[in-house]
């Protein structure tokens, strides 16, 4: 494997973005920031990792280690209504079969909320045996607090990520207490329009008192931003 030159020689901290086709290996060392990216398409994800790491022998000696999931792979749960025991209950939708001992959850008690979701265990006893132990957690965890922290003076935010094909649309109140969360499945510009307009209208918020927080990125991202400013006045991008 040709490793990329820009990862430093002695790393604070690493972060490891778990998605259905790769890992984004991200983190700080000597006061500058790196990121590579490994594609596990048609690749075995056991020799990849052992690769990348026989490569780079410097990230396991990485003070912290986070490893972050983002995949359709998850529900969120009301805090009140969840029970630990039947964790695995509020995947069934999204997940055929599943096995108790992959399934983990975050508790976000400041929303409100517990993101209930699955984790990789090749790749986290593949982890294990190189850092000893580590964070998870799933990325929308992250996304709840970016929004969060965002101060508006508006009486609700809604946060619009997108992917590729997907976008997740995420509403709290002024105060961060969770309203609304799904994600869809997206093509068109059309579609992810379809969908921010169903939330509104589903939530009944009032467009002209909505802070819009836009996440990732649309092929068409400029003709998006131009479609949603027809309908909401305040969007930050």
């Amino acid at each position: 494997m040709t490793l990329s030159n820009n990862i430093p020689s002695s790393i604070s901290t690493l972060s490891v973005l778990v998605s259905q086709n790769g890992l984004l290996f991200s983190g700080w060392g000597s006061e500058e920031r790196f990121k590579y990216y490994i594609d596990l398409t048609g690749k075995n994800l056991t020799s990849a990792l052992r690769d990348f790491y026989e490569s780079a022998p410097q990230l396991r000696r990485a003070i912290a280690v986070d490893v972050v999931y983002d995949s359709p792979q998850f529900a969120v749960v009301p805090l009140e209504l969840f029970q630990e025991e039947n964790a695995s209950v509020y995947l069934e939708h999204t997940v055929a079969s599943i096995a108790t001992d992959l399934v983990r959850h975050d508790i976000l008690e400041d929303l409100g909320v517990v993101i209930v979701y699955l984790i990789d265990q090749q790749l986290e006893d593949l982890l294990l045996e190189y850092h000893g132990e580590f964070n998870h957690v799933h990325v929308l965890e992250r996304r709840y607090t970016a929004l969060e922290n965002i101060n508006t003076e508006q009486p609700h935010k809604l946060l619009l990520h997108l992917t590729e094909n997907t976008c997740d649309l995420l509403v709290l109140d002024r105060e961060n207490k969770f309203i609304y969360f799904n994600m869809f499945t997206t093509d068109t510009v059309n579609d992810v329009m379809y969908y921010l307009l169903f939330v509104i209208q589903e939530v009944k918020l009032d467009q002209t008192e909505l802070s819009l927080n836009v996440t990732g990125k649309h092929a068409d991202h400029e003709e998006l931003m131009q479609r949603a400013a027809q309908y909401i006045k305040y969007i930050n991008a």
